[in-house]
This record gives structure tokens, sequence and C-alpha cells, in this order.
């Protein structure tokens, strides 16, 4: 998912609010670990600050 959103094809869910992408890449994030995806929370944390620069 954090490759899919460097690459911008999660720009079109981006909407005009407040901190929009980095909510669009921390729900993307959770949406996987809640389905089965093993990643901790803290490596949730570790990617939306890296990738929200």
């Amino acid at each position: 998912m954090a490759i899919a959103y460097e690459h911008g094809l999660l720009d079109d869910y981006i909407t005009k609010i407040p901190d929009a992408r980095k909510n669009l890449l921390e729900s993307v994030l959770w949406g996987v670990k809640l389905n089965g995806c093993a990643v901790s929370k803290d490596e949730i944390e570790q990617i939306v600050r890296i990738e929200i620069k």
C-alpha cells in the first residue's frame, strides 16, 4: 500500500479535508491489517511518519 501511495495510485481517493493524505494512508494500512496482513500498529505509525513529509 505504501508503494501504491508513493506512485499516486490512491490520489483519486483524496478529499478536500485537512490531513487527507495522512488519513488515506493510515486508512488503507489499517484496512489491510484488519484483513489479515501481518503489520503492527508501530509499523503503521512508522510508515505514515516516513511517507508524510
